[in-house]
C-alpha cells in the first residue's frame, strides 16, 4: 500500500480523500516509529485523530504490556492533543465568536473580509460542520469545493449555487485550501513530525 508522504503541488488535492483502515494506519505508525520513516508517520497518525477511538480497541484479554499491534500511551496522548488543536481550529470555523457589543465600523470590515461560513446568506448547513468534527482537513476540503457561484453556473452536482459573484467564490476557495495547508502543517508541529 502507498501511503503519500508530505504533499507536494500535484498530491496535494487529494492527500487525504483517501482512507486507511485504523488497524493498517496503526500498524504504519508503529512500523514509522521502529524504523524512523518520518515521511510516512504524518499521514497515518491523521488516519488515527480522524478515527473515533482512534481505531483503538480496548480488551480486557489484552496483557498490561499490551499486544504489539497497540500504540504507545505517547502516541495516543498526541492524538489527543491533536484531536484538540483541530477540533478548536474547526470550530472557531464553525462557530466563530463575535464581540459582546454592537458592531463597530472596523470590526465590520474585518468580519467582512473574512469568508465565512456562518453567515445566514451562505445557508452552509450545520451537518457539515458536524460530519467534519473528527476529520476537519477533509472538512476544508469540502468548504473548497463548496457551489460558491450563482446557480446559473453550477453543474448541478453540488446542489444550489451559494450566490456569490466568480471572483468572491475564488477568494472563499482560496482561503480555505490556505486554511487546509495550515492546519495540516499545525498538526504536524502537535505530532512532531
Amino acid at each position: 500500500m502507498s501511503i503519500p508522504a508530505e504533499p507536494t503541488p500535484n498530491r496535494n488535492q487529494r492527500l487525504l480523500s483517501t482512507h486507511l483502515s485504523p488497524s493498517v494506519a496503526t500498524a504504519i505508525v508503529l512500523l514509522a516509529r521502529d524504523c524512523g520513516l518520518q515521511s510516512v508517520l504524518k499521514r497515518a497518525l491523521y488516519e488515527l485523530v480522524r478515527t473515533d477511538g482512534f481505531g483503538q480497541t480496548l480488551d480486557s484479554s489484552i496483557s498490561v504490556s499490551g499486544p504489539c499491534d497497540q500504540l504507545s500511551a505517547e502516541d495516543y496522548r498526541l492524538l489527543v492533543k491533536a484531536r484538540e488543536r483541530l477540533i478548536s481550529l474547526w470550530m472557531s470555523v464553525a462557530a466563530p465568536s463575535f464581540p459582546p457589543f454592537q458592531d463597530t465600523s472596523v470590526y465590520r470590515n474585518v468580519l467582512h473580509s473574512i469568508p465565512s461560513v456562518s453567515q445566514p446568506s451562505t445557508a452552509i448547513r450545520r451537518s457539515l460542520f458536524m460530519t467534519y468534527t473528527n476529520d476537519p482537513l477533509c472538512g476544508l476540503e469540502k468548504l473548497v469545493k463548496l457551489p460558491w457561484e450563482a446557480p446559473s453556473t453550477l453543474d448541478g452536482l453540488e446542489g444550489k449555487g451559494l450566490n456569490y459573484c466568480h471572483s468572491c467564490a475564488k477568494v472563499r476557495r482560496v482561503f480555505w485550501e490556505t486554511r487546509r495547508k495550515e492546519w495540516w502543517a499545525d498538526f504536524g508541529q502537535v505530532v512532531g513530525c
